[in-house]
């Protein structure tokens, strides 16, 4: 299994102390920042697909957005695990940026398919952005995973505040410059991401998993063979919800 640049195998104590801080720093940063960009966009995605169908009852096709969200989940969980978590979500964010570009000309096109299409690479942004939190947990200590989850979630949080209070003046910029007023929000929210990749591509050095604490990383050898079927799994009695009274 490949998980990165090996750098940060060098440090310890206090230097490998400080490169956590450093990056989970940098994550809770970054995921402020992301879910800015996606609530801007996400906000207006259902406006745009009803106004490019003219018609309420298939608008709802926009939740493609949640499918690339779940898609993007199990591809770069799979990106991560060999490449390293800095790739991984680096990536999901670049596809994101592709998606929103996307989204973005559909509005201005006039095309629900093109939306449909955008829509669903952007939610490989939110993926990122998910998956971001349990970078953070890889590099704390077991009874302080949870705390470190917490924060990256709170930032995340400000993207639900800001995300919405912005839209209005996106549409005025985009309206202002000529431009349908739906491609504004869109645009603006796919630049947000896309700093978003930049931060993490840039600046997560050493990559997380090389600051993961011990008990967080897999070892090759002995847990090479403790990787189950999906569908043994989902067999497991535990791993059902349980049924009703």
């Amino acid at each position: 299994m490949t998980t990165g640049a090996t750098s940060g195998e060098s440090l310890s104590g206090d230097a490998l102390e400080a490169a956590r801080r450093r990056s989970t720093r940098l994550i809770i940063g970054g995921s402020a920042l992301g879910s800015v960009g996606h609530i801007t966009a996400v906000t207006v995605v259902a406006i745009a697909a009803r106004e490019l169908l003219d018609d309420a009852s298939l608008a709802g096709a926009s939740t493609t957005i949640i499918i690339g969200s779940a898609l993007g989940a199990s591809l770069l969980s799979w990106l991560m695990v060999r490449r390293g978590r800095r790739t991984g979500l680096s990536v999901g964010l670049a596809i994101a940026v592709l998606g929103g570009l996307i989204a973005t000309w559909s509005v201005i096109a006039g095309s629900f398919v093109l939306l449909l299409l955008g829509t669903l690479l952007f939610g490989f942004g939110n993926s990122s952005l998910q998956l971001s939190r349990y970078a953070a947990a890889d590099m704390a200590p077991a009874k302080r995973r949870a705390w470190a989850i917490g924060l990256v979630v709170w930032g995340a949080t400000v993207g639900a505040i800001v995300g919405p209070n912005i839209v209005p003046l996106a549409a005025s910029a985009a309206e202002a410059l000529g431009f349908t007023e739906l491609a504004g929000p869109l645009l603006l929210g796919t630049a947000f991401l896309g700093l978003t990749g930049l931060l993490w591509f840039a600046r997560l050095r050493p990559d997380p998993y090389q600051l993961a604490e011990a008990s967080s990383r897999v070892d090759e050898k002995t847990d090479a063979g403790t990787i189950e079927p999906l569908g043994h799994i989902l067999r497991r009695p535990g791993s059902r919800s349980p049924s009703r009274p």
